[in-house]
């Protein structure tokens, strides 16, 4: 019977939170014997009616949910249109940013190539100033024997002075006249033609020895009255020099006047593109410092040394680099002011570590590291250290030596063996005893490992090591001197470790640093090693890799076997420490959400974008890198033991 009332109890269960669950349960349990009978005393009337006046109320209900999703959708693609136009209006504003910037960068580079030539004018001028008085002096000392040659030897030709026992004499006189006449500019045909007149008694010329002799004569007496002229117009001459130097330099002025307008005005044009992004950054600065796994602060390329103490094969290095200027301002700096202002710089963050990342030094000298191991006591942050190809090579080719690396492990157990000993202090897990691999643990589970690949290549041992580092399952931040070779990089075989052209045959610096050629080719662990690398990016293990060595800044991604990666990993390469340079990593914890799910990719050289808009103080350049957390070994940090007063010396003056 109930099923003749399907219909009518389906949608009395509709009801539920119109009217009461009771009151449905009610009106289901009569509405059998209410609407099956023909005829229905008072209480079914009044059932049927109270079902009736229910069933309204449900299709009110329904009426009124059917409005309000017909107002939400109408709402919905009103929003939609408003966002469609916000978003055309934000895209046709970025690309008039774009191109405001593309026209102020075109404007500052012009800027710039009119001070380089406005310098070189000015060079110019000042180096002409300058050789004025040799000039000068050139003059006088021409006129006095162009004077001397006119009154002896040309004097005794043109008469004939010489007898015929001295015919010999007389012929050598010649020769000296034609080579003297010959720098007056003396015509071709005359040159000729002259030899004979001469060789020719005065008293036998005829009409053209005659022509000859006295055309000559013409020629010395212009070259004298020249010489005179610009004797007499040297004061004039010194005159205009200065106006010229004086007009360049205020040529330079105005040029650079322009330069820094262009600057500013760049500048600006930056700061309008990049606001809405900082200000994103700023309002969620908790979420962010919340998120932060690991700040490093990576200094490369420092080259210090505090005199050439191995002179003359430290000579070349010392030189290269005891005046350098910075990148950003191109103002003079030091090597060793530059590596304080890193180390100040990474304690005012504070970082959780600073990555020294390789030629330190300029050769091996134990009195520059002293001097450097006298800032590193004073570090109060933990830092780690591998080596880089200058660190331990001296200039000189020694009788023992059978590779040209031979002296990167006596050189590291020797003077640079402190900067070893002193790597990761204060950091769990840490083990720097081999100078060749070294790592540590910082927070949260992120490891550093360092690799010395400073001559290029990777031995058996630090492959094995890197496998074990693998094992452990941890992410890792990789920290090398030279950079990978992956395809399309442009660097060349002595920029990059792995360079298919890396061989003895393309080792084109072996002479200038006195040592031994390349080997013929690369070794296989090399080749393992860096495809472990590859391998450990497309397990998303490898966070990133620090490099150096080149001086300059790049970016490049470390490609995945079979385009595998979800996120590709990057392999920064910093400007060098010696001109200002120095790169921030900030590496966040993406909670476990992806890169593309947490909206930050499509940013400034594939990293988040917020490195766009966090800070830049000059050379140092700021990047975020995101990273999916992984649990961490709970290991207990270790004290920050100091290298012995007795070891080292003062520091630079």
């Amino acid at each position: 019977m109930e099923k003749d009332f399907e219909c009518v109890l389906g949608q009395l269960n509709k009801a539920r939170g119109i009217v009461g669950a009771s009151t449905v349960d009610m009106l289901q349990a009569v509405v059998p014997y209410c609407l099956g009978q023909g005829d229905r005393h008072d209480y079914q009337k009044s059932m049927v009616e109270t079902v009736e006046t229910t069933l309204k109320q449900i299709e009110e209900s329904c009426v009124r949910e059917v409005a309000a999703s017909q107002s939400a959708l109408a709402d919905a693609e009103a929003k939609q249109g408003t966002a469609t136009a916000e978003l055309q209006s934000t895209e046709e504003k970025a690309k008039a940013c774009e191109e405001d910037k593309a026209t102020k960068d075109e404007t500052q580079a012009n800027s710039q190539a009119a001070v380089v030539e406005a310098t070189q004018a000015l060079q110019i001028a000042q180096e002409s100033e300058q050789n004025l008085g040799a000039e000068k002096e050139a003059v006088l000392k021409d006129r006095e024997e162009s004077e001397k040659f006119r009154t002896t030897t040309w004097e005794a030709v043109k008469t004939g002075s010489f007898p015929g026992s001295e015919w010999r004499e007389r012929n050598k006189a010649i020769e000296e006249t034609i080579k003297m006449l010959d720098g007056f500019g003396l015509d071709a045909s005359l040159k000729a033609a002259l030899p004979t007149a001469l060789k020719t008694k005065p008293a036998d010329r005829k009409r053209f020895s005659l022509a000859a002799v006295e055309f000559a004569e013409v020629a010395i007496s212009t070259r004298l009255q020249n010489l005179q002229a610009k004797i007499d117009n040297f004061e004039q001459e010194a005159s205009a020099r200065l106006q010229a130097v004086a007009a360049a330099k205020e040529a330079l002025s105005a040029a650079e006047d322009k330069l820094q307008a262009a600057k500013v005005l760049l500048l600006a044009s930056h700061a309008l593109y990049e606001q809405d992004a900082l200000q994103a950054v700023l309002s969620s600065k908790a979420d962010i410092e919340k998120d932060i796994k690991a700040r490093i602060l990576h200094v490369p390329d420092t080259h210090f040394s505090r005199e050439s103490d191995a002179s003359p094969w430290s000579d070349r290095m010392h030189r290269a680099f005891v005046a350098p200027q910075r990148f950003d301002t191109r103002s003079p700096t030091s090597t060793g002011f530059e590596l304080r202002q890193a180390l100040k710089f990474a304690e005012s963050i504070p970082v959780d570590l600073v990555a020294l990342g390789g030629d330190l030094v300029n050769f091996p000298s134990q009195s520059s590291v002293d001097d450097i191991v006298v800032e590193l006591q004073k570090l109060r942050v933990p830092f780690v250290y591998t080596a880089g190809n200058h660190d331990w090579h001296l200039e000189k080719l020694h009788d023992w030596e059978k590779s040209f690396d031979s002296q990167e492990r006596p050189n590291e157990l020797g003077p640079l063996l402190k900067f070893y000993q002193m790597s990761g202090r204060g950091l769990p897990d840490r083990n720097f005893s081999d100078p060749r691999f070294g790592s540590a643990l910082l927070p949260a589970g992120l490891r550093i490992v360092c690799i010395d690949n400073s001559n290029y290549q990777i031995d058996e041992d630090q492959l094995r090591f890197f496998q074990d580092m693998l094992g452990m399952g941890q992410l890792f931040i990789l920290v090398m001197h030279i950079p990978i070779y992956f395809p399309g990089m442009t660097w060349g075989p002595s920029d990059v470790m792995g360079h298919p052209l890396w061989s003895d045959s393309n080792d084109k610096n072996a002479e200038v640093e006195a040592r031994l050629k390349w080997p013929k080719h690369a070794s296989q662990s090399t080749v393992k090693f860096i495809e472990a690398v590859q391998e450990s990016a497309k397990a998303e293990q490898l966070v990133a890799i620090l490099t150096g060595h080149t001086h300059e800044a790049a970016t490049v991604p470390v490609p995945c076997p079979h385009d595998s990666c979800k996120t590709p990993v990057k392999q920064f390469t910093t400007r060098a420490n010696f001109g200002g340079g120095a790169r921030l990593l900030i590496i966040r914890s993406l909670r476990g959400h992806s890169m593309q799910s947490a909206g930050l990719t499509g940013s400034n050289q594939g990293v988040s974008g917020l490195a766009c808009a966090l800070l830049s103080l000059g050379c140092v350049g700021v990047y975020v890198l995101c990273t999916r957390p992984r649990t961490a070994p709970h290991l207990p940090a270790l004290e920050m033991p100091e290298v012995s007063d007795k070891d080292a010396v003062g520091g630079q003056q």
